[in-house]
C-alpha cells in the first residue's frame, strides 16, 4: 500500500473511532494504546511504518469494541430471584 493511501486509511479509522466513542460504543480508554504512539492521521510527515503501525493498532481496538457492542446483554437473560 503506497503512503498516501495508508494516510487515507488512518484517516478513516480514525473517524470510526469518534464515531464509537460518540455513539458510546467504546470508551476513550479503548484506545489507549493508539493513543501512547502520538502518530495522527494528519502527520503526513511520520514515516509510512508509524502509520502502518498505528493502522494496526487502530484496527484492533475498533474490532475489539465491535465485538464486544455485538456481544448479547447476558444479565438479561438472567433468570431473576
Amino acid at each position: 500500500m503506497k503512503k498516501d493511501e495508508l494516510v487515507h486509511l488512518h484517516t478513516l479509522l480514525a473517524l470510526v473511532r469518534e464515531e464509537y466513542e460518540r455513539r458510546g460504543v467504546a470508551s476513550p480508554a479503548a484506545f489507549a494504546a493508539y493513543d501512547e504512539l502520538d502518530v495522527s492521521p494528519m502527520a503526513v510527515y511520520g514515516s509510512k511504518s508509524d502509520h502502518e503501525h498505528a493502522v494496526e493498532v487502530l484496527s484492533r481496538a475498533l474490532a475489539a469494541a465491535s465485538r464486544r457492542a455485538d456481544e448479547p446483554d447476558r444479565s438479561a437473560t438472567l433468570p431473576s430471584r
